[in-house]
Parts: C-alpha cells; sequence; structure tokens
C-alpha cells in the first residue's frame, strides 16, 4: 500500500469579516442533533423465492 503524499492539514479555520480565525465555518449552520435510542436486535427473516 502506498502511503499519501504530503503532510495532511492540522486543523482547518475560517476568517470572520473582522479578520479573526474559527475552528467553525461561520457561514454554515448548525444542526441540533439528539441522540437515538437504540433498538434491541431482531433476527432476520430470510425469504426463499
Amino acid at each position: 500500500m502506498n502511503k499519501p503524499k504530503g503532510m495532511p492539514a492540522e486543523s482547518l479555520l475560517w476568517p470572520t469579516p473582522e479578520g479573526n480565525l474559527m475552528a467553525e465555518d461561520p457561514r454554515q449552520t448548525t444542526l441540533e442533533l439528539k441522540q437515538v435510542a437504540a433498538e434491541p436486535a431482531r433476527e432476520l427473516k430470510a425469504i426463499n423465492g
């Protein structure tokens, strides 16, 4: 396997109109993510056709 060429970016920063740098893009809206409760595993049904 070949290694990727070049160094990976250590951090991405976005500039604000005032000239400050932010770790998150100020133009992108944020999503209100919620935790989803896990359901117990169920047995899969096989259909022979």
